[in-house]
Order: C-alpha cells, then sequence, then structure tokens
C-alpha cells in the first residue's frame, strides 16, 4: 500500500540504521493538533507498510520485516498489537503488498513455492482463505480493493505492465498498459458508480479508465519521475481534480482536472528539494502532503494546504528532529505516517480540519445586548477551542451570505466583545482557528440587538391633565416597528387599567374617558423584528376634578323663600378593566320651604271651602230644573 516507495526499500534502510531507538510515547487525544509516536508492537522489526482502514476508528493494520514479514494489527490505535499473520512454514514465502478494502476486507498478495497466490480474511485476519494469482506482483507498483471480489493488482514482467481485475475474487483479467513499470493504483472515491480508476507510472505518465479496468486511455504526461504516488479529490465525480507528486527532490506537487490538457504545478511556498513520500486528499478538501525530507526547523513533516487557505502551512509540533515521514494515510482528519528514522508509527489529529463550535449567543437570540450612546454593547461572542487553536478570527455581518462585513478581529482566547452597534438589527457571525493553521469557518449564527429605551413625553411626570381622554406620546426608537403602552392607576401595574399593542406610531390616546381626580401610572417599550427594548421609566400623572353643575329649582305654590342650590356628587372607583366608563353621577332633589300660616285660620279656610263648594252645587241643581 505505499504511496511513493517501495517497501523494500523501507527494509534496507531500516537494516542499515539503528532501530527500535528509545523513545518517548505521549498518547494522542483528540485535543491534541501535533504528532504523536504511537505505541509498537515488540520486537516489531522494521515497519514497512501500514494501513488504515476508512471508518474503523482505531484499526491499524502494520507490515514489518524480522526475519520474514509479519502482518500486525491493532484494534485500539497502537495500544495493543496481535501478529495475525507471518510467512514460512507452509503459507507464504513472500508477502508482495497487502490492502484492506471500503468494508474491511484484508487482502494480502504473496508466493509460495508454487507461485503467485493471495490470502483473503473477512474477519480482520483472525482466519486467512488461500487462492492463486495469475502473476507476481510487483512490489513496487500498487493494489486496490473496492471489496472481496472485486479487486486490482498490476504486474511488470521486464517488458511489460499490466493491470490486473477479477470480479468474483477468483478468474482474473488483465489489460497491457506500457513498457514500463508502474508505481501507484488507485480507485475513484465513486469507483461503485463511476468504475473510474487510475494506474500511474514511473515515466510520469498517467492511464485512465472509466470501465472498470478492461480499456485504459493515457492522460498528459506530468514531469514527474521516480517513485509517484497520487490522490482523487474527494469530490472528483464534480471536480474532475487528481494531485501528483514524486520522491524526487524538488520536482513539485500537481494537479491536472480529468479531460484538460496540461497539469498544473501547486507547490509555491515550499522549501526548495522538498521530496514527496504521501499524498491524501480530505473529504473536506484539505490536501496533506508527507515531506521524505529530515523534519527541521524549516524542512519536512506534513504540510497541507486546504480550500480556504491557499497558503500551505506545516505541521512538525511534536516530531523530533531527524524524523524522516513515509508515506501517509488519512482516516477522517487523522494523519498516520511512518517515521523511518526512528522506526516507529506516529499520527496526526488534525483538529484544525473541521469548524469550530459556536457556543454563544445561541443562534436566533432575540433582543440581546445593553443600549447606551446610540448604540448596543455588551455582547460577548463564545466559542470553543478544537485544542491545538492559538488564535481566532471571527467576523459579524447583517446578512446572512456574509457577503458584507461590519465587523470583525483577532482574539487569541474563545471569547470577542462587540460594542456599537445598531439597535433593533439582526446580525449573523462565524469565527475560525487562525494559527496554528487555519481552520474553516464555522457555521454562521444570528443574534438581535435590543432596542433603544422609549423616552416618555407627555403627560409630563407629575402633571394634572385637564381632559379625561388625554394623548400620550414618547420619543421614537430608532429600528421599532411597534409600540406597547401599560397604564395602571397603581405603581406595580397590578391591576392594569389598559394594555395597548400594536401601536404604530409613537403616540396613543385612550378609547374612552379615564376617572377624574385620580393618578395613574403608565410605560412604554418598542417592538422590533425579533427584538424588543426593555420597558420604559415609569412616569405619573393625575386626573383633575370634575367641575361642579347646578339643577333649576323646583316651582311650589307661592314659595315664600327661594329653593336650595342642587349639587351633584361623583363617586370614584378604582377600575378593573381596560375599558373606561364617564364617572356616574346622582342629583338630591331640593328640599319644600317649611310653613309659616296659623292653625286655626287654616280650619276657617277649609270651613269656607267647603261651604263654597256646597252653594255651587245647589245653583247648578236650580238650573237644571227650570230647564226641564
Amino acid at each position: 500500500m505505499k504511496n511513493c516507495h517501495s517497501w523494500r526499500g523501507v527494509v534496507f534502510f531500516f537494516v542499515i540504521l539503528t532501530i527500535c531507538s528509545p523513545l518517548v510515547s505521549r498518547p494522542l487525544t483528540a485535543a491534541d493538533s501535533a504528532w504523536s509516536s504511537l505505541p509498537m508492537p515488540q520486537s516489531v522489526g522494521a515497519v514497512v507498510d501500514l494501513a488504515v482502514p476508512p471508518g474503523q476508528d482505531g484499526l491499524i493494520y502494520l507490515l514489518a520485516f524480522d526475519n520474514g514479514q509479519k502482518l500486525w494489527r491493532s484494534n485500539n490505535d497502537g495500544g495493543a498489537w496481535q501478529l495475525i499473520y507471518q510467512t514460512g512454514g507452509t503459507g507464504l514465502s513472500a508477502i508482495d503488498r497487502f490492502t484492506v478494502s471500503g468494508n474491511g476486507i484484508v487482502l494480502v498478495a504473496g508466493r509460495t513455492g508454487n507461485g503467485p497466490v493471495y490470502l483473503r480474511s473477512a474477519d480482520q485476519g483472525q482466519t486467512f482463505t488461500q487462492f492463486t494469482l495469475p502473476a507476481a506482483l510487483d512490489s513496487d507498483s500498487g493494489i486496490a480493493a473496492l471489496n472481496e471480489r472485486v479487486w486490482f493488482f498490476t504486474s511488470f514482467d521486464g517488458n511489460r505492465s499490466r493491470v490486473w481485475r477479477t470480479s468474483d475474487g477468483v478468474v482474473f483479467e488483465s489489460t497491457e498498459i506500457s513498457a514500463t513499470p508502474l508505481s501507484s493504483l488507485k480507485l475513484s472515491p465513486g469507483f461503485a458508480a463511476d468504475n473510474t480508476m487510475i494506474a500511474a507510472g514511473a515515466d510520469g505518465n498517467f492511464y485512465l479508465s472509466t470501465d472498470g479496468g478492461v480499456h485504459f486511455s493515457a492522460l498528459q504526461q506530468s514531469s514527474l519521475v521516480g517513485e509517484i504516488c497520487f490522490a482523487f479529490s474527494a469530490d472528483y465525480s464534480v471536480s474532475k481534480y487528481i494531485y501528483a507528486a514524486s520522491s524526487t527532490a524538488g520536482s513539485g506537487i500537481w494537479r491536472m482536472k480529468v479531460g484538460e490538457p496540461s497539469w498544473t504545478r501547486i507547490d509555491a511556498g515550499l522549501p526548495g528539494g522538498t521530496m514527496i513520500s504521501g499524498i491524501e486528499v480530505s473529504s473536506g478538501g484539505i490536501i496533506y502532503v508527507a515531506s521524505g525530507n529530515q523534519v527541521g526547523a524549516s524542512n519536512g513533516g506534513l504540510v497541507k494546504r486546504s480550500p480556504f487557505n491557499q497558503s500551505w502551512e506545516t505541521a512538525r509540533d511534536g516530531l523530533q528532529a531527524g524524523t524522516t515521514l513515509w508515506d501517509l494515510r488519512l482516516r477522517g482528519s487523522r494523519v498516520y505516517s511512518l517515521d523511518t528514522a526512528n522506526n516507529r508509527l506516529v499520527a496526526y489529529n488534525d483538529t484544525l480540519a473541521s469548524p469550530i463550535e459556536l457556543l454563544s449567543p445561541q443562534s436566533g437570540a432575540p433582543g440581546i445586548g445593553t443600549f447606551a450612546s446610540g448604540g448596543v454593547g455588551g455582547i460577548d461572542l463564545v466559542w470553543r477551542n478544537p485544542g491545538g487553536a492559538s488564535a481566532f478570527q471571527w467576523q459579524v455581518s447583517d446578512s446572512y451570505d456574509m457577503s458584507i462585513i461590519r465587523f470583525e478581529g483577532s482574539a487569541t482566547a474563545e471569547t470577542a466583545r462587540l460594542k456599537n452597534l445598531d439597535p433593533g438589527i439582526t446580525y449573523y457571525w462565524r469565527a475560525r482557528a487562525a494559527a496554528p493553521s487555519i481552520s474553516p469557518w464555522s457555521a454562521v449564527w444570528s443574534f438581535t440587538t435590543v432596542l433603544g429605551t422609549p423616552v416618555l413625553t407627555t403627560p409630563a411626570i407629575g402633571a394634572t391633565v385637564q381632559i379625561l381622554q388625554p394623548p400620550f406620546q414618547w420619543q421614537p426608537v430608532t429600528g421599532a416597528k411597534t409600540y406597547e403602552l401599560m397604564l395602571s392607576s397603581s405603581a406595580d401595574f397590578n391591576p392594569v387599567t389598559a394594555y395597548a399593542a400594536g401601536i404604530g406610531g409613537n403616540a396613543w390616546q385612550p378609547p374612552s374617558a379615564l376617572l377624574p381626580s385620580t393618578g395613574y401610572f403608565w410605560k412604554v417599550r418598542a417592538i422590533g423584528t425579533n427584538t424588543s427594548s426593555p420597558w420604559s421609566a415609569v412616569s405619573a400623572f393625575t386626573t383633575t376634578a370634575p367641575p361642579a353643575t347646578t339643577e333649576p329649582p323646583a316651582t311650589t305654590p307661592a314659595p315664600t323663600t327661594a329653593p336650595a342650590t342642587t349639587q351633584a356628587a361623583a363617586t370614584s372607583t378604582p377600575p378593573t378593566t381596560s375599558v373606561k366608563t364617564t364617572a356616574p353621577t346622582q342629583s338630591i332633589a331640593p328640599p319644600v320651604a317649611a310653613s309659616t300660616i296659623p292653625g286655626a285660620l287654616i280650619g276657617i279656610l277649609v270651613g269656607m271651602g267647603c261651604l263654597s263648594g256646597l252653594v255651587v252645587s245647589l245653583v247648578i241643581k236650580t238650573r237644571k230644573q227650570r230647564r226641564d
């Protein structure tokens, strides 16, 4: 599974070095953004190849050379190792290459005394089944597998190179490629759908197949020579990009859009003489490149470039001077490589490959901040350090697409304080790590600033109003859509006399009269889009007493004195609803004047009245008889 180098060359390299030098191993945690050495099997020998199955966290396979070849497996990122296969005895006499398919099938290609064979395991190497191969793999070239039945390998017989394919794991067919050996073979990320694969030759030629290896066509030749490694972009089905490099010093890193006629060099900014031992591209579009140069102050280590930062960044933290990275494997944002200078497995957890997490204010937070001096402040942006970040950038916009940046800044802590924001505005914000490398921007969150507090003007505080339906007014508030008003005869607004919402302007008049001779309290707040202001300061006023009224005197026979003046008595009851009524009035009837005539005279007058009545009656009766 080597990308750029023959593992046989690695074995020789280790033999001539003092291997297994004692090192301090620091466990790698999710918060780290530095290289760490992983524990190794005891008496492992010279490690020459590794496989890191995608989607299976902690699972690693190592191929080592120690009086024969040994295949090791760890299920917990090197915490413990198990030897699952070794050559010799009745098994394989040599292992040429091995790989792990996307669904976790282990394929080991090698030789016995009877010819080339391969081993297949569906249980992570607990058991193997042996099958015959039609040709021996070239150990300097490629092997790739979709699953246990569909897989491919390359061979070179000294005259022609071939790509072999099988669809059932038993019967193989081949396609002749060129007269030079092939150094790498890879399937596209969407091979199950597009049947695309590419083989790279040591002469800089690349060969494309879109029918599962039946036919190949040559792409534009690159300027690369030697041990070539390449990688598909994660979005190859759309972008059609491939990336390539070589172990030849200074040969550069190149990109091609398949279908276009030329390669583009993209390694500007890297140290001269850089040798590339492995290349991978993450699902997020980050290009990871392992340098085969010894780690120094300005050389070696891991270099990477992301789509959101077109400059190459270097990750050497945790690698001791002299470390040489050989090959590269990627699982998610975790990078694995072999340190050939110290015969160890190292890993780098790229915590800054993913967007950082925002914490506060919560997205959609309404009416936050403190309004003062015409602006809003007191809002703290807070995010989480994913681990390893030493600096951050943040941006604030009033548009969701962040097309116009209103405020931005940098911070060394996980927070930034905002000030001078407009009131009643919905803002959008994001953040990212800025050092030691740049992370993608976070998700975009929003918040809405608080509105300014209304200032009450009419009725003035302490005023006595002369009308019982007085107008209420206040100063308009910037950003307000409507207003709410609360009125009560109690300072604690319990009960509420009137509550008005949806007031379109900065004035309101009660629909009916208030009570006279009554003290009232009122307050207003502004309402905006997804926000509101604090309630205003409470103002108070008093309604005036009702004017005095008189009623006309009652007519009596021959009054001897003037009637008393009538008075209206008003009652005032604290209202319990928001409906106002005119204070009821009650009229008191006028008293009759006392008599001053003596009692005897009254009797004579009464008697005379009766006699007069009798005389009138006799006269009327006599006149009637005469007519008859």
